[in-house]
């Protein structure tokens, strides 16, 4: 495992609040988690550096509007 993909499964517990805050349903909620998550472990190459979490949130909120 590379180190960013460390970083984003250590990112679990932030994307959980996030997601709970947009979907207001526990399992809603996880499974917003694990689309983001395994959509960024798919995409990490594509990741250019900076800021990680906002990276994350944003692939988190694009998959929230497309499933609304």
């Amino acid at each position: 495992m590379t180190p960013i993909q460390r970083d984003i499964v250590d990112a679990i517990p932030r994307l959980r609040r996030l997601a709970s805050s947009l979907c207001r349903d526990r399992s809603g909620a996880d499974d917003l988690v694990q689309d983001t998550v395994e959509r960024a472990l798919a995409r990490w190459q594509q990741f250019a550096g900076g800021n990680l979490r906002a990276w994350l949130a944003t692939i988190m909120l694009n998959l929230f509007r497309n499933q609304r």
